[in-house]
C-alpha cells in the first residue's frame, strides 16, 4: 500500500503536487498496489476550507481508481 502525503496544494507548488498525485495513481494501478491520500496540514493556515475545496475539485476523482484503498 502507498500513501500520497498531500501538502498545501494552494501555494506555489500546487501544480507539482497535483502532478505527483497523478503519478502515484498511475504507478499504483500499473503495479497493482493500493494507494490512499492523506493531508499534512503542518503550517497550512486556512487549511480547513482549502482541504474541502481541494478534495471536492481534485482529489475525490482519484477514488474512482480500482487501486484506491477504501476501508469498508
Amino acid at each position: 500500500m502507498a500513501a500520497l502525503q498531500r501538502f498545501n496544494p494552494v501555494g506555489g507548488e500546487g501544480p507539482v503536487r497535483d502532478a505527483m498525485a497523478g503519478k502515484v495513481r498511475v504507478a499504483a494501478e500499473k503495479h497493482s498496489v493500493k494507494f490512499y491520500i492523506m493531508y499534512d496540514v503542518t503550517n497550512w493556515n486556512n487549511m480547513q476550507a482549502e482541504i474541502k475545496t481541494d478534495w471536492t475539485n481534485k482529489m475525490k476523482a482519484y477514488t474512482a481508481s480500482k487501486a484506491y484503498a477504501i476501508i469498508a
